[in-house]
């Protein structure tokens, strides 16, 4: 007897999963899986897959690698997970209880239709893929929202409203400078690398002041764009790392050390320094993990208003 292929589709959005509930056999019902279908006569795999998506959730997508290995359903049906992605139409759930997003965290504790509960380390790893890949202008306005939001200590005390401070500071990135983290097209988390040519931030008053209004723009126009562009007194084969920033929602998941790491493997410097505030004891950890190593303090300047008291100076080789 021929063997029954049925195929599954994960479609990942972001670092997000579409899950499906069953409805049927009862054994099954409320039950998640990923959804999909039998693979008819003359179909190939990909062709099956995207006719029964359509068919159960409304969407036109296109299929792409597979995910996992092939799991034997019974003697004469194979059941087999492939990649997809949205490419048209809109997700209803036609032939399912409920259709739900999760992430990877998320994943263990679904209760899933057992057969596709083997998926869940492949599934993991495609949920927290990250590259290392240098910013592009298009990702101007997310790397100033990731910088705003991980640094609230310090732009809180200019202003709460976060969106605007991200809105502030997205004209002063110097996107040349920039690596990101992505995880399927997402930004996650940034990082600039800079030297004794240039800074990673070029901040106008103006600007500042259009955003933040008059007295909270020339606030931080006066405290943090002068260090912003300060010269840098290193040597040529010697980088600067700064504006290590993480997203919230992709933070615990070694994502710091990915950018540093990533920075150190693509940029042509022989050592690296940066810099960290005595308050942020889990990134200064994080550094030395990676082979940094303390070589300075600093007391801060308007340290009060920033929230820290002292910058602490690291190089690597430590």
């Amino acid at each position: 007897m021929p063997n029954q292929i049925v195929v599954a589709g994960a479609l990942i959005s972001g670092s997000s999963l579409l899950v499906a509930q069953r409805d049927r056999p009862p054994e099954l019902a409320g039950l998640w899986e990923l959804p999909g279908g039998k693979v008819a006569a003359g179909e190939s795999d990909a062709v099956g897959l995207a006719r029964e998506l359509h068919e159960e959730l409304g969407v036109e997508v296109s299929v792409g690698s597979r995910i996992g290995a092939d799991i034997p359903l019974n003697a004469t049906t194979t059941l087999r997970a492939y990649r997809v992605e949205q490419t048209g139409g809109t997700l209803r759930p036609n032939d399912h209880l409920a259709l739900r997003w999760i992430g990877a965290d998320e994943l263990d504790g679904l209760p899933w239709v057992p057969a596709d509960r083997a998926w869940l380390p492949d599934l993991t790893r495609a949920l927290t893929e990250v590259t290392v890949r240098k910013a592009t202008e298009a990702d101007k306005a997310a790397i100033a929202d990731v910088i705003a939001y991980a640094y609230r200590r310090e732009f809180s005390t200019i202003s709460r409203d976060l969106d605007k401070v991200a809105r502030a500071l997205a004209h002063a990135v110097q996107v040349d400078r920039f690596f990101v983290a992505d995880r399927r097209g997402d930004v996650i988390g940034t990082i600039a690398c800079t030297d004794r040519t240039g800074r990673a931030m070029r901040a106008s008053g103006a600007e500042l002041r259009r955003h933040l209004g008059l007295m909270r723009g020339s606030v931080l126009a006066r405290v943090a764009a002068p260090e912003w562009i300060a010269t840098l007194h290193y040597p040529a084969s010697t980088g600067y790392l700064e504006f290590v920033a993480v997203a919230a929602t992709a933070r615990r998941q070694g994502i710091a050390t990915k950018l540093v790491e990533g920075v150190i493997a693509q940029a042509p410097y022989a050592d690296y320094m940066l810099e960290v505030t005595d308050v942020n004891t889990a990134a200064r950890d994080c550094y030395r993990k990676i082979g940094f190593a303390d070589i300075a303090r600093k007391k801060e300047r308007f340290g009060r208003l920033k929230g820290f008291r002292e910058r602490i100076y690291m190089k690597y080789p430590g």
